[in-house]
């Protein structure tokens, strides 16, 4: 997780998040307490393993802070392959390579331009599988509880 303070010439200072899953500002995803480190690759890996069905991406998340834990507005997000054979550790390798170039590119164009994107969500994530998500989130936090 990197927290980063910014101001930009014409308003208040804010704070961006980096997140290491995808995030659906509003509606339930993979962010929140406890949702952090190894847990959040965990609860990822476990979810669509719970659907039955192979994905073959996470995100990498860049959001605004807001007042609401990882609920700010989503500014631009990366797919990171998953592979059959992932753990959470070596998902949580590719992602943590994908934030370091995500956060360059995303400061590189704030720089340029001094434009702050924002990336919404058109479909949601989990839909009507939060009860899915909420077992993947528990059974991750059980299984890496320092994150």
């Amino acid at each position: 997780m990197s927290f980063i303070i910014f101001s930009d010439p014409v308003s208040t200072p804010k704070i961006i998040n980096s997140h290491p899953a995808p995030l659906d500002p509003g509606y339930p995803d993979f962010g929140g307490r406890g949702m952090h480190g190894l847990v959040t690759h965990a609860a990822v890996l476990h979810f669509y393993k719970q659907l039955g069905r192979p994905t073959n991406f996470t995100e990498v998340t860049l959001h605004r802070v807001n007042e609401d834990y990882d609920k700010g507005p989503r500014l631009v997000y990366r797919r990171v392959p998953i592979e059959s054979e992932d753990t959470p550790e070596t998902l949580q390798v590719r992602v943590k390579d994908m934030e370091i170039i995500q956060l360059r590119d995303f400061w590189s164009r704030y720089t340029e331009t001094g434009v702050i994107p924002h990336a919404p969500r058109q479909n949601r994530l989990i839909g009507d599988r939060a009860q899915l998500l909420e077992e993947a989130k528990r059974i991750a936090i059980a299984q890496y509880p320092k994150g």
